[in-house]
């Protein structure tokens, strides 16, 4: 199968989304229409990326993070209050719809055990989600010639699911 380049929207996902909008009242489901939907999966991985959406099916995951260079340089859309994503699977298979609820932008070293725990991963514990994150990014960070450091910069959001599940506000 061929690669298909990140946040692109498959058929598969299409008609979920499509499936979601008609369960909803034709009013909201025009609103809905207005607002940025994106189709990706969570981490760099298969077996992560799996494991990550059966998080977000369970509740346990509720958050997530990433460089805010890739959103200074132009190469991802900065995410926004209101956004939707449907989470995918590695297969690009889609899961379910969530919608951001907050976006902040803060220095790595700024990150508390709080949000540690609403990204439910490894033990959810704060010394495990700064290991990880500092391995993930600096790993990131090394293929473009710099190095992580504690005041780097990086944007959190929280979410929840939408669909199936929660009203969307």
């Amino acid at each position: 199968m061929a690669e298909q380049p990140r946040h692109q929207m498959n058929k598969a996902s299409a008609d979920f989304l499509q499936c979601f909008l008609s369960s909803l009242p034709p009013r909201k489901a025009r609103e809905l229409r207005s607002r940025h939907v994106s189709a990706d999966f969570f981490c760099a991985d298969e077996v992560n990326a799996n494991l990550c959406a059966d998080l977000v099916l369970r509740g346990e995951k509720r958050a997530t993070c990433g460089l805010a260079y890739w959103y200074d340089s132009g190469q991802e859309r900065h995410p926004q209050v209101g956004d939707l994503l449907i989470v995918q699977d590695w297969d690009r298979n889609p899961v379910c719809i969530v919608e951001l609820l907050s976006v902040h932008r803060l220095a790595f070293g700024d990150v508390g055990e709080d949000f540690a725990l609403a990204e439910g991963e490894g033990d959810k514990s704060y010394t495990w989600w700064r290991k990880t994150h500092w391995e993930f990014f600096s790993n990131e960070l090394a293929d473009l010639g710099m190095n992580m450091e504690e005041t780097m910069q990086i944007v959190t959001e929280h979410f929840q699911i939408v669909w199936p599940g929660k009203e969307i506000s």
